[in-house]
Order: C-alpha cells, then structure tokens, then sequence
C-alpha cells in the first residue's frame, strides 16, 4: 500500500517480545499476533482504533510508553 495516496491516519502496530531484557519483534509471533488481533476486532465488532488498546489476548498488552500517535506498541513477556 502506497500510504502516500491514502487520505487517512494510518497506525502502525508493533508486537513486541521480551528477550535478553530487551522487546524486540520477532516476525513469527508478530504475525501471529496480527490475526489474534483481526481476530478480536471481528468478534467484539470494533468500530474505533482506540478500542484496540483493549486488545489482550495471549498476554500482549498495550504499552503507552512505548507507543507515539503513528505506532501502537504491544508486548508480552
């Protein structure tokens, strides 16, 4: 997708992982992560962006300290 064209907010969503004491994206788990979250968006019938700070499944959370306007930041350990 050319984000340039789109004439709307796009928000990134990064699953993170901890390892080494440090939060990474591990590619497997990340997009994993992404249908457990279509997933949720679909059955709780989503209708905000915001509501996906909700999103709690298999201990991803949303991290606030983490995250900026553009980029949302979800992590387990």
């Amino acid at each position: 997708i050319d984000k340039n064209s789109i004439n709307a907010k796009i928000i990134n969503i990064a699953f993170k992982e901890l390892k080494n004491d440090v939060y990474k994206i591990i590619g497997i788990y990340a997009k994993r992560a992404r249908g457990l979250m279509v997933n949720y968006m679909i059955k709780n019938r989503l209708t905000e962006p915001e509501s996906l700070k909700d999103f709690n499944v298999e201990g991803y959370q949303f991290r606030q300290a983490m995250s900026d306007d553009l980029t949302w930041v979800f992590t387990r350990d």
